[in-house]
């Protein structure tokens, strides 16, 4: 019942019709897509998909999860996310199901969603630019940025030591979601995931996740890692003052100096006993002399590191300039890794899957929507190319926009009577029995 009126039982392909309009959207607010006076905002394909007053009704009832499994707070096994994290845990498990391989590079960082309400997994943030929202670390690959794990920020998990702080601790359970994708990795009973790792991969994060707990939990693990150590998070069994870890530097001909000297590196090799089952590893720890407090910690993933000049330009025609900067190996390989975070916060900022509700729990159900139109659009880029198959090759792939405007257009006209998609034959539409092919016999 809703306001007093039964509400009609809506079937999946009213669900898929309902995310359609979702996506399709691009105003402000989605009821102006039903506004026939505004020729600008009205889209005849939603408008025709279904009623204004059926979209909110279908909103205001639909369950994100099996509610009646639910567990409540206090309860042994409540999970905080339990009642939005179906649409995460599905496109986890379709990336894993969809590519062939993985790729050998990944990023872990965390991906926040503004919302006023306070929930287990939303609340006050600092140092992003909204102040109030939730947060989830997620595991991209550094190049194609699907999402191969992902974890949930709050205070219901049970850290157990030496994963005490946030970060750490972060680290420890993605690296248990994955470690069984790696191939030849021993997997528990009932784990159908694809071994889609052909070897443990190398992993960039920031500060916020550094340290020496996780530098030895990798090492040992054999992956690899590179990523910007805290100030307060040096490696153990050095002096602060061995390296460069002033907050503020005043820019003066020493720091400028500065700039043409190698960076100051620590290097550690830990040598365990094959029959501990630990890996060998080697550490390297790199501060540079020109800068703040830029520490960047590898392990198993620097050779070499020396300095040298990258060139760096801006502009174009006769505006355009050139100039050198500062670098270094690890300097380098960080950038070149971690930057897939920023890229994916850009085409979700882009996407602009929204619409009012005063449940808390759609806020990162909407980030997870658009976080599954970036990987399907990223999915829709391979394919086009022609590197999965020939056949598939664009000459020109739709944009960004294009693609989706285009995706929720096919959303909107699903019907499931057509049978165009695997599983349509058993939806009701298709397996419900016609007037005309029931005999009955009168007696």
């Amino acid at each position: 019942m809703d306001y007093g009126h039964r509400f009609k039982a809506c079937s999946a392909e009213e669900i898929v019709n309902w995310d359609g309009i979702v996506t399709r959207n691009i105003n402000g607010y989605i009821g102006n897509n039903w506004r026939t006076q505004n020729e600008h905002q009205h889209d005849p394909i939603i408008s025709s998909t279904m009623s204004l007053t059926r979209w909110l009704d279908i909103k205001r009832n639909k369950k994100l999860c099996p509610f009646y499994e639910e567990k409540k707070r206090g309860e042994e096994g409540y999970d905080p996310t339990g009642k939005y994290r179906l649409i995460w845990d599905v496109q986890v498990h379709n990336v894993n199901c969809l590519i062939r391989t993985a790729g050998k590079d990944g990023t872990i960082d965390e991906l926040t969603w503004a919302n006023a309400s306070f929930a287990d997994v939303q609340g006050k943030l600092k140092g992003k630019k909204a102040s109030k929202g939730g947060q989830h670390t997620i595991l991209l690959d550094a190049q194609s940025r699907y999402m191969y794990g992902y974890t949930a920020r709050h205070s219901h998990w049970t850290r157990t030591p030496p994963f005490t702080a946030e970060g750490p601790a972060e680290i420890k359970r993605i690296i248990d979601q994955v470690a069984p994708l790696v191939k030849g990795a021993v997997q528990e009973e009932g784990d159908k995931r694809r071994q889609i790792f052909d070897e443990k991969p190398c992993l960039s994060f920031d500060n916020h996740f550094s340290g020496d707990v996780v530098s030895s939990f990798l090492g040992e693990n054999g992956y690899k890692c590179i990523n910007t150590c805290r100030r307060d998070r040096l490696p153990k069994g050095t002096k602060s003052n061995n390296f460069n870890y002033k907050k503020d530097v005043t820019i003066d001909a020493r720091s400028r100096a500065a700039r043409y000297e190698q960076p100051i590196v620590a290097v550690k090799y830990v040598e365990h006993p094959a029959e501990s089952g630990k890996e060998s590893y080697c550490v390297v720890h790199c501060s540079f002399q020109s800068t703040g407090s830029t520490n960047i910690t590898s392990v198993n993933a620097l050779p070499e590191l020396q300095l040298y000049v990258r060139q760096r330009t801006r502009g174009r025609g006769d505006g355009k300039r050139k100039w050198g900067i500062e670098m270094n190996e690890a300097r380098e390989l960080y950038l070149k890794t971690y930057g897939s975070i920023n890229k994916i916060d850009q085409m979700l900022k882009d996407w602009k899957i929204d619409y009012i509700c005063y449940k808390w729990w759609h806020a990162p159900k909407r980030h997870g929507h658009a976080l599954a139109l970036c990987q399907s659009w990223q999915m829709y880029l391979e394919c086009s190319s022609g590197s999965v198959d020939p056949e598939w090759k664009l000459d020109e792939p739709l944009t960004c926009p294009q693609y989706r405007i285009k995706m929720g257009k096919q959303m909107c006209e699903y019907r499931a009577s057509r049978n165009k998609y695997p599983g349509d034959e058993f939806l009701r539409t298709n397996t419900q029995l016609s007037r005309s092919d029931v005999k009955v016999e009168l007696t």
